[in-house]
């Protein structure tokens, strides 16, 4: 702060480093007591944050890979903190990425974003919706996949936690989804009374 004389006003001044000049250096304090200086401040961004490697979630179908036209496939993601252990200037850093939020991409042009990694219903549930299923419309092969997005932190030398700007974010392997059709009949014979009847093997019926 700095006061006029003549006036007798305050005014608040923010120093400033002089053109060409390199900013002070900055000191670390390791958790053993010893001391790193660094050139300038450490500061995760978001770059660094997405080039870290995040691994995606494992993407799920129900009773993969099949399915029904109409039905309602159930669908989730297994998520995963990560810690990564890096180090810049010199100076160590830990980064951790939480997974915040999804993206369901189900193959036939539908996708579902939400906060919710979905859950699995078990092999004696049918046709019931989630908040993470989807319904087919048509039969037919897809490939679906789930991103995760992740919020980042990161911990200088053992400091406190500071977010870092932006998200990350990781896209799992597509998985195939078959989508088959149901068809009704009536059938007066089984098969091994008749080979060519509606419904068996061999036939398009």
């Amino acid at each position: 702060m700095r006061t006029d004389r003549r006036t007798g006003q305050t005014y608040l001044c923010t120093p400033k480093t002089p053109e060409g000049q390199d900013p002070a250096p900055v000191e670390y304090t390791l958790p053993d007591g010893e001391v790193i200086e660094a050139p300038a401040p450490i500061v995760v961004n978001a770059e660094d944050f997405r080039n870290l490697g995040i691994l995606p979630s494992t993407a799920h179908q129900e009773r993969a890979p099949h399915t029904l036209k109409n039905y309602n496939t159930n669908f989730w993601a297994s998520p995963q903190e990560q810690t990564f252990d890096i180090e810049m200037g010199g100076v160590p850093v830990q980064v951790r990425a939480t997974p915040v939020s999804y993206r369901f991409d189900y193959g036939d042009g539908e996708s579902l974003n939400t906060v919710n990694a979905g859950y699995q219903l078990g092999e004696e549930v049918w046709d019931e919706p989630t908040p993470t299923s989807h319904k087919y419309v048509q039969p037919g092969d897809y490939t679906y996949a789930v991103t995760t997005f992740y919020r980042g932190e990161f911990s200088v030398a053992g400091g406190p936690w500071q977010v870092i700007d932006g998200t990350g974010e990781a896209v799992s392997e597509g998985q195939l989804v078959r989508v088959w059709r149901t068809q009704v009949g009536l059938v007066a014979d089984d098969c091994s009374a008749d080979g060519g009847a509606w419904g068996c093997p061999g036939t398009d019926r």
